[in-house]
């Protein structure tokens, strides 16, 4: 007999998950995600808890446990970035395709499509915030709006992080 560590998750009683061969359903009104799981890994869902069985000396079995505790966390409150454009007549707004237009001191206006399963709001024109049940499309549509204009340190300009200082940091000269 193989030794099994078993790990909890809690599961708030709205989620509803399934399990079809090798793939986990999350559902939460009519908001579904699939994920295929590794067949070494078993998940049942007992009371209030949802435990993940998995073998000894598999490297990836936390990162499965860990994907899965985001997911439910996610469904049962959105994950959220926010941004800022900082920066003389910068602005954003959404149009009805969902695209964000960007006026971010370039001679042209940028637009960019929001990633599927991400829902983005723009409050004052110079408030970018992103929700997503899923933790790394929310980073991901925050790194790819970011790129457009990187935080110049400088200038004291650009798509930054709300609550993110633009500091310059010097040396200790010896």
């Amino acid at each position: 007999m193989k030794i099994q560590i078993k790990k909890l998750i809690f599961l708030p009683t709205l989620i509803k998950i399934y399990k079809l061969q090798n793939k986990l359903v999350f559902n939460l009104n009519k908001q579904f995600i699939l994920i295929s799981i590794p067949n070494d890994i078993n998940i049942k869902r007992q009371g209030i808890f949802l435990i993940i069985e998995f073998p000894i000396g598999n490297i990836n079995n936390n990162t499965w446990y860990i994907l899965v505790k985001n997911i439910i966390n996610g469904i049962a409150r959105n994950f959220i970035q926010r941004l800022q454009l900082k920066g003389v007549g910068f602005k954003a707004a959404l149009t009805k395709l969902d695209n964000i237009e960007l006026k971010i001191g370039y001679s042209h206006i940028i637009n960019h499509q929001i990633l599927f399963g991400t829902n983005v709001e723009i409050s004052k024109n110079v408030l970018i915030q992103i929700k997503s049940p899923l933790k790394n499309l929310v980073g991901q549509e925050a790194v790819n709006i970011q790129k457009f204009r990187f935080p110049d340190i400088y200038k004291g300009k650009g798509i930054v992080y709300k609550g993110e200082k633009l500091i310059l940091k010097i040396g200790k000269k010896a």
